[in-house]
């Protein structure tokens, strides 16, 4: 196996299995900071501790979205008929 094979297929055991994971991840932490920041609008802590949640969550799909477009361009860099890695949901 050469050296851009193996890299091809790390880029693709990221894409069909550990991004679509973390991006569903930080979702869901997204979306119970905004169920916290709703249904306890009675209690000001739970109410910043919703905030703070939905600005991890926000700052996490940064961040991920940043190093699925770093895998973009790393892929094409090696490989171009490959095209534009798109994370699987299954």
């Amino acid at each position: 196996m050469t050296f851009q094979g193996l890299v091809t297929q790390f880029i693709q055991l990221i894409n069909g299995s550990i991004l679509p994971f973390l991006f569903t991840l930080a979702f869901i932490l997204f979306l119970y900071g905004v169920m916290m920041y709703i249904f306890k609008y009675d209690d000001s802590k739970r109410r910043e501790e919703g905030i703070k949640m939905m600005t991890y969550g926000i700052i996490g799909l940064a961040i991920m979205f940043s190093i699925w477009g770093l895998i973009a361009i790393l892929t094409n860099f090696i490989d171009p008929n490959l095209g534009t890695p798109i994370p699987q949901f299954k």
